[in-house]
Order: C-alpha cells, then sequence, then structure tokens
C-alpha cells in the first residue's frame, strides 16, 4: 500500500508504504509451527517520510492493511473466524514503535 503527496516531489509524490502479505491457512515465517491458528496478515516495512511523521498517516497505513485483510476474509467466505495481524518490529525500534501499536490496541507477544 502507498500514500502519495501530488504536491511532494522530492521523492515522486511517494511520502508512505507498507507491505501487506495475507496467508489464508495461518502459516507464516513467523510461526509455522500452528496450522490451525486460522488467516493472519502480516504487516512489514512501514515506512513514513519523517516530515510526514505525527500527522496521522502511519495510522492510516494500519488501518488500510486491516482493511485489505478484511477484503481477503470476505473473499475467503472466513468473516466470522476473524484473522490474527502479526506486525514484526526490529528490536533496535521497539522503544518507539511499541507504543505507536499500542494506541492502535495491538499487543506484543514474544517468540
Amino acid at each position: 500500500l502507498l500514500i502519495e503527496d501530488p504536491n511532494y516531489t522530492q521523492h515522486n509524490s511517494l511520502i508512505a508504504a507498507v507491505y501487506v502479505h495475507w496467508y489464508p491457512n495461518g502459516v507464516t515465517h513467523l510461526c509455522p509451527e500452528d496450522p490451525n491458528r486460522g488467516p493472519v496478515g502480516t504487516v512489514s516495512m512501514v515506512s513514513v517520510l519523517p516530515e510526514f511523521q505525527m500527522k496521522g498517516i502511519g495510522r492510516k497505513l494500519i488501518e488500510s492493511a486491516e482493511g485489505k485483510c478484511r477484503e481477503k476474509l470476505r473473499e475467503l467466505a472466513l468473516e466470522r473466524k476473524g484473522f490474527l495481524m502479526e506486525i514484526p518490529i526490529a528490536s533496535v525500534r521497539i522503544d518507539k514503535l511499541k507504543p505507536f501499536y499500542d494506541k492502535l490496541g495491538y499487543r506484543m507477544e514474544e517468540n
């Protein structure tokens, strides 16, 4: 998912991006041992240019990623099951990113 600002030309108008991957059978590279847990969406590489941070853009990216996963659930007729969203965070960034994800209702699990 990409967010562009046509008025921002320094980086070809791209100001934010996130990678979303969908695992309908629940087996991911982070947790391959439990194939019975249901569908999983994985979000990674969440990135917002520094001059656009603290403006709600990161929140919009995560909400859009969640929306994409809900669309996949509807396509597979699995709405009743729900899904797990995994967002891996590099340990060197955890102090800065954990409060952001906490505000969005995510909880941290150690692997």
